[in-house]
């Protein structure tokens, strides 16, 4: 991979990931305004989409894929992909559930059984989010996954 692209892919992607923390950490000090909330919301929830689009796309830039061996990659990234989609779907359950509160009144008690569910299993989901997509990145800087090699062949008869 040129250095450039992998560069831009992991400035990238660990931009999202800041922002994606940012929301997590300080979304509800902005409860006074539900509307300020809630486009923190969308825009969590499409920089997540994005950082997964851009994983793939970074997928396709390799010699594993150009040589059709697409399920080594997702052999290889597996549990990301997975992670990544369990954690959008809390990320949204959890915006659904506060926006629902923040609606009726912005300063209500909004600690109810479901949303402390949502909240706890969001936030410890989004560690191992954090983990997995840096780890991705840095993973998907491996030259192996750009040139032919002893490897890729191994990995391709299993």
């Amino acid at each position: 991979m040129q250095a450039s692209y992998y560069r831009w892919v992991l400035t990238t992607q660990l931009a999202l990931l800041f922002f994606d923390l940012f929301v997590n950490t300080f979304a509800m000090f902005f409860r006074e305004t539900s509307m300020a909330v809630l486009i923190l919301f969308i825009f969590q929830g499409v920089f997540q989409l994005a950082n997964l689009m851009i994983l793939f796309l970074a997928f396709v830039n390799t010699y594993v894929f150009k040589a059709g061996l697409i399920r080594v990659l997702l052999r290889k990234f597996r549990f990301t992909i997975f992670v990544a989609i369990a954690y959008f779907g809390l990320t949204v359950g959890l915006s659904w559930v506060a926006m629902q509160d923040l609606w009726n009144d912005s300063f209500v008690f909004i600690w109810s059984g479901g949303y402390t569910a949502f909240f706890v299993i969001q936030r410890l989901m989004s560690v191992v989010y954090y983990w997995l997509f840096k780890r991705s990145a840095f993973r998907l800087g491996d030259p192996r996954f750009y040139r032919d090699s002893e490897w890729l062949r191994k990995e391709a008869s299993n």
